[in-house]
Order: structure tokens, then sequence, then C-alpha cells
């Protein structure tokens, strides 16, 4: 007989029963206190978590307070001597809003304040020699360091927090560069104000250089700080932040169901015993491992965001408003965080790229691609052009429904800046070398021609002449003639001296007369204008006339056409130029030849996109417009007065 089956014979099944169930509530107390710890160390994380963010925000804040102090020391010269404080500290003043007063003190004293408005009584203040405040001041010599002193009440009233940045020339001190910060301000830029009252007690402290006794600069709640209170230590300032939680610990949430739940398993049975031991293992092991994976994301996320050297957005794809964006995005277009997250990307998209921009995000969403790059432009808030490279990848995945979208942003206007200096000296050269050959054409062989034509009608005077070597001069006149006018009217159609003084419309007619003298198509020029031509620039007007002339050229020569019909016309602030023919047309695509290049780069840089057709009709049509006015003045008085009145993404 085995020991089990002695221990049923020689046992009550009551007695085996309050045995199994003693041991389930031994382990469901044991549950229990896993439970409450796993609590109690994730609301420690949570308290270090909000810690640690607050000292990143103060950390954040004092950076740009010490690259203001040290662009200031940069205002004293070898000599010692200050210059262009004002300009510069204005400037840095506009720039940021972290700092209220910046002082430069030499050997101490205050010497420079900005803006002296409301500080004249700091002026001639000698920190050094004030044994209630020198202290830090020495420290901060001592250290050769960006220092912080305060909170305390400056001598033009008010409470704040002073860094001096020691300045030295040749190793000698000469004295400060300083930035004043009122704690108010100190407080809501770190986020220390936005923490305080919510889920945690927050407080700020300081070892008082004088007394060495610790100072609190935020109201105290009764019992906070303590001895387990979660603190960090800004060694800039020598500050101390306290964190703890409202209310401490409510762990017992936690404690009171597991319990009734290890009564209920105990009264069950006992064979849970194992699964039960292993479980709360388990999930404290997993919890852990989120937990850490969490953070590290978390952090690994908002470095890359708030830390890149191009901009990032994070957009939602249904509405098209900003979510986030990171401060280069924001730098790169004039904006504030603030105005960012209240725009939608098509409020400063311009509206020529704009239809490409909402194309491409709807074939993201139904799913035909899985992202996309574009070079486009954007309009900042000043109203000026931006050229930017996005690339844009979805938050999304298949079969999940859209949400939102991540676009990086890069700026490429130098890019483009260079490419247009590039067009614009190709095309200058071209009209210097086209002038150069009409010269050569109308002052070289033009004449030797005449001469040629001279001399051949010499030859019908001679007497005796045999008819057939008569017909034949008569011939060699004609050809001489015909080349010589085609020469001259080649040389007219390739001088551009006088085209600036001319207008649009009489440049277009004396086109329409050269190409009617040397074709036999019946080429019609159909203007309607109704600007003055004073308001048409001459980027404008000049890139319009070499265009229809490059394309009425292309008919001449390779359409076979015997009819062509120039349109140029004004609607609105906008000039169109169609130019339609009834000859063979295009079998495949344009080919990128120098003459089609020229065009599309005339047409791109005076802001205009060259369309093209080939009607059932049979010919070809190739059509543009562009305004009036050059794209960077139209740009400018063509955005929208306010947010509201741009397209929105629908």
């Amino acid at each position: 007989m085995s020991r089990l089956e002695k221990l049923k014979k020689t046992k009550k099944p009551a007695t085996v029963a309050v045995v199994s169930a003693m041991l389930l509530l031994l382990m469901g107390a044991y549950a229990t206190y896993l439970s409450y710890k796993i609590g109690w160390k994730e609301h420690e994380r949570e308290t270090v978590r909000t810690l640690q963010r607050l000292e990143e925000q103060v950390e954040h804040a004092l950076s740009y307070c010490n690259s203001a102090a040290l662009l200031l020391a940069y205002t004293v010269d070898d000599n010692g001597v200050a210059t262009n404080f004002d300009s510069v500290a204005k400037s840095l003043m506009t720039a940021a809003s972290y700092y209220d007063v910046l002082e430069l003190q030499a050997n101490g004293v205050i010497t420079h304040i900005y803006p002296m408005t409301g500080n004249e009584s700091a002026m001639g203040y000698d920190i050094l020699q004030d044994p209630n405040r020198n202290k830090e001041a020495l420290k901060a010599i001592e250290r050769k360091h960006m220092y912080y002193a305060g909170p305390f009440e400056l001598k033009q009233g008010g409470q704040a927090i002073v860094g001096r940045l020691p300045i030295f020339i040749d190793n000698n001190f000469w004295g400060f560069s300083a930035v004043i910060i009122s704690l108010e301000k100190f407080l809501n830029n770190s986020g220390i104000d936005q923490v305080t009252g919510g889920k945690y007690h927050v407080q700020f402290a300081k070892i008082n250089p004088n007394t060495g006794e610790e100072e609190f600069f935020l109201p105290r709640k009764e019992g906070y700080p303590n001895s387990a209170s979660e603190k960090v230590v800004i060694s800039q300032g020598g500050w101390v932040l306290y964190v703890d939680p409202v209310g401490g610990f409510t762990g017992w949430v936690f404690v009171i169901p597991m319990g009734i739940l290890s009564m209920c398993l105990a009264i069950v049975g006992g064979f849970f015993i194992n699964e039960l031991l292993k479980r709360p293992r388990e999930l404290e092991r997993q919890l852990v491992e989120h937990s850490e994976e969490l953070i590290k994301s978390e952090r690994k996320f908002r470095s890359i965001f708030e830390q890149a050297a191009i901009g990032v957005a994070h957009v939602n794809v249904m509405t098209g408003h900003y979510l986030a964006v990171n401060q280069r995005f924001c730098e790169m277009l004039g904006y504030n965080e603030e105005e960012m997250m209240s725009l939608s990307f098509s409020q400063i998209t311009h509206r020529d790229d704009l239809e490409e921009s909402i194309n491409n995000l709807m074939d993201l969403r139904n799913g035909d691609i899985l992202e996309f790059s574009l070079e486009k432009r954007f309009i900042r808030k000043n109203g000026t052009q931006v050229w930017a490279n996005v690339t844009v990848s979805p938050m999304w995945k298949q079969p999940e429904l859209p949400s939102s979208y991540i676009a990086i942003v890069e700026d490429i206007s130098e890019k483009k800046n260079f490419q247009e200096r590039i067009l614009e000296s190709s095309l200058q050269a071209q009209e210097r070398e086209k002038n150069r050959i009409a010269r050569e054409l109308h002052d070289g062989i033009v004449q030797e021609l005449v001469a040629c034509g001279i001399q051949a009608e010499s030859l019908v005077n001679v007497l005796n002449s045999p008819p057939d070597l008569m017909e034949r001069i008569a011939q060699l006149i004609a050809t001489i003639k015909k080349v010589t006018n085609d020469t001259r009217g080649l040389s007219h159609n390739l001088l551009s001296a006088d085209m600036n003084e001319m207008t649009l419309v009489d440049l277009l007619n004396r086109l329409e007369h050269q190409l009617k003298s040397l074709s036999a198509v019946d080429l019609r020029m159909e203007v309607h204008l109704e600007c003055d031509d004073d308001l048409i620039s001459k980027a404008v007007k000049i890139n319009i006339y070499r265009a229809v002339q490059e394309l009425t050229t292309n008919i001449i020569k390779h359409a076979s056409a015997t009819f062509a019909v120039i349109s140029v016309e004004q609607i609105g602030d906008q000039i169109f130029v169609t130019v339609r023919d009834n000859g063979v047309g295009l079998k495949n695509e344009p080919r990128e030849g120098i003459g089609w290049y020229n065009i599309k780069s005339r047409i791109s840089k005076i802001g205009g996109r060259l369309e093209y057709n080939q009607p059932d009709s049979g010919g070809l049509e190739v059509s543009f417009h562009v305004p009036i006015l050059e794209p960077a003045v139209y740009s400018t008085l063509h955005q929208p007065s306010s947010p509201n009145e741009a397209r929105p993404l629908i």
C-alpha cells in the first residue's frame, strides 16, 4: 500500500481540504505580496520618470540661457571693450523667450543692461562687493563655468535666478556676462509649474550660501518633502528637485482583490498551486521587460524627434493637421509650435504643389503606395517660399485604418537657388551667343552674299552669252537672293538687343511677321492682353517670347504642318499661352533635347508648367500659363491673410 493510499485512509477529506486550502492561502498571500511589490516598483518608476523629465526640461531651458551668455561674452573684445551689446542682446531677446534681462558686469559691476527700461536701479551695482550675494558669483569664477544664483530678490524688484558666465581675457578675469530669468518664467519654461498641483508634490530648493540652510521656493505641503522623496540635484545652480506622488502609494487597491481571489482559489482546490506560484513571477518579469522597452522606445523616439537636424512632423492623415513638430521644422517655416498645431499641411503648401501632395496622400491612404517622396514649396510665416524634399511614411499597417504619418522635411532651398543661378547663367550665355551669331551673320555672311549677288548680276551684261548660261546665271541670282533673305531673317530672329524696350504684343507681332516671311505655314497669332505692359515683368515677357519662338520654330522645322495658331490671352492675373498645329504630332514622349529643355526651363523659371496634348483631330497642342508678376512677388501677394482662408485637405 502506497503512502498516498495510506494518507487517504488515515486522513479525513475535510482535513486534506483544510491543508490544501491553507497551502493555497499561503501561496495567495505570496502572490498578493508580489502584486504589491510590482505596484510599488511601477510607482517608483513613474515617479523617477517624472523627475527625469523635469530635470531634462530644466537643463533644456538652461541651455538657451547658457548660449545667450556665451554670445554676450563674445561682444567683449581682447581689449575688454564691449561692442554691439545692445544689438546682440536685442537679437537674443527676440530669438528666445527663456530669459528676461541680459547684462555685462565688468569686474562684477553692472555696466550694460538690456532692456534698460525698468532695470535702471541695477546699473552700477557691484556684486563682488555685496557679502550677501557674492558667494555664488565667486563660485562661478572659481569653476570658470556658468553658474546660477538664486532665486532671490533683485535690486530692481522681483524674484529671479541670475546665471553668470565668467569672462577671462588672457587668463585674467574681466567680469561676467549675465542672464536673468524671473522665477515665474523659469518654472513655466522648465515645466515645474505644470506638474505642481497635479498627481505630484514638487518642491524646488537650494542650500542658502550664507546660512547653510535649505530654502524652499514653492509652497510646502505638510510632510513633504521627506526622506522617501525622489530627488535630483541640478549642478548648474546647486538646486534640488523633489517629487512625491499626491496621496502616497495606493497599492492596497491591488492587494484586496488579490486576497479575495486567493480565498476563492483555496476553496476550489489545491491543484492550482503551482500555476499560482509561477504566474506572479511571469507577470512581474513581463511587466518589467515591457516597461523597460517602453521607456527605451519613448526616449529613443523623443531624442530622434526633437534633436533631428532636419524637420520632422507627425500629421493626421485624415485632416492634414499637425499632431507634433520638432524645433527644426518650426525654424524652417518661422512658426512656433503652438501655431503649427493649429495649421494643416495644405495651408502652408504652395498652391502649385498642393494637388500633387494631395494625390500622393490619397494613394498612400488607399494602400496604392507604401511611402513617397517629393520636392515641394512651403510658404513661410513671412510669405516667402522654402523648397523642401519631403519623405512621407505611414504610421499604420495594412489592414489597419489610416491614422497618421511621419513626414521628414529637408530644406533644399540652397540647392534650388543654385540650380536657378546655373539656369539663368546658361540662358544669358545663350542670349549672348545668339546676338553674336546674329551680328556675324548680318555683318559678315549677309554682306558677302549681297556682293556675290551683285557679281552674279553683272554676268548678265556680258555680251554674246549662250542662252543656257544666262538661264543658269538667273537661277544662281535667285538662289543667292533667297539665301541672303533667309540669312537676314535668321539674323533678325536671333538678335534680341531691343527686346527689353519692346512690349510683349510688339515682340509677338514681330515674330509673326518674321515667321510668315520664312515659311509657307499658315500661321495666326491671336493676342488678347488687357493689362498695361509695364505690369508684365521683363523676365515674364522675354521668356514667353522665347518659348513661343522655340515652339513655332519646331513647327516649321519638324511638324510638317500647314496651319498653326498661337493664342496669348490674359485671364485675371495669369497669362495663358497655347500653341497648336495640324502636323504629325508626337509618337512618343517629347525627347529632352536642348530646345525642349530650354522651353521647360524658361516656363518653370517664371512660375509655370509646360503641358502638351495630342487632339483626336491630329497635330499637337502645347500650353502653359504663368503669373503676370514675377513668381516671388506673385507668391507674396497671393498668400491667405489667415490660416482659415487656405484650402483644407478633403
